[in-house]
């Protein structure tokens, strides 16, 4: 009797024990899939995005495809509302359907409450500025509502990236796989929400409703 006694108490404590790592497994899970609502990374990142937690780094600064310096989110002042994707020039799929959708939304841009365009190029050591211009004149970018820059040194772009959770991963071929996405920033520099890059009418509105805001 004595053994059984001892054999069920120690059965009773191996179910404790499942029981408490199930419950620290589950709540582990909630809380790195957003009470089991997101599974990827790109769903996390845009639920961060709406609840406001992702935004440029401070005092980001660009070379655009003029040479020039360019601070879309200045310190001193809260800037225009922008549309904002990450390419590279030479990629020969998705950012060549970015620059489309881009070119549509430019034709669209009018108005004294109209949000801007900014296409960043990750790419830094192969898109100088003559690539960044001829990416532009490929998609008859107007530079009054279409920029094209980069960041200016490897450490401002992975401080960009790092800090708005984009991915751009060398492909073993010369190019990168990365986010295909439409990034709708605030005049602040604040990530306000993210678009697939076939839903930039959405993207667009919703810019445009955050500009009018902003008048």
């Amino acid at each position: 009797m004595k053994g059984e006694a001892a054999a069920d108490r120690g059965l009773a404590g191996t179910l404790l024990l499942c029981a408490l790592l199930a419950a620290s497994f589950l709540a582990a899970t909630a809380a790195l899939t957003e009470g089991f609502g997101a599974w990827t990374f790109e769903e996390l990142r845009r639920a961060r995005a709406a609840r406001g937690e992702l935004a440029v780094p401070a005092g980001l600064a660009l070379r655009d495809e003029r040479g020039q310096v360019l601070r879309p989110w200045p310190a001193e002042a809260a800037g225009p509302v922008r549309i904002v994707d990450f390419i590279y020039t030479r990629c020969p799929g998705v950012c060549r359907a970015l620059g489309a959708e881009y070119q549509r939304m430019q034709a669209l841009l009018d108005g004294p409450a109209m949000p801007e365009l900014l296409s960043i190029s990750f790419d830094i050591e192969h898109d100088d500025r003559a690539a960044l211009a001829a990416h532009g004149a490929l998609y008859r970018a107007d530079p009054a509502r279409w920029r094209i820059a980069a960041p200016r040194t490897p450490a401002e772009r992975d401080a960009l990236l790092r800090a708005l959770g984009v991915i751009a991963i060398p492909d073993g071929r010369g190019g990168f796989v990365h986010n295909a996405a439409l990034h709708l920033i605030d005049g602040r520099g604040r990530l306000r929400a993210i678009y697939d890059y076939e839903a930039w009418p959405q993207a667009l509105a919703h810019a445009r409703a955050l500009a009018e805001v902003r008048r």
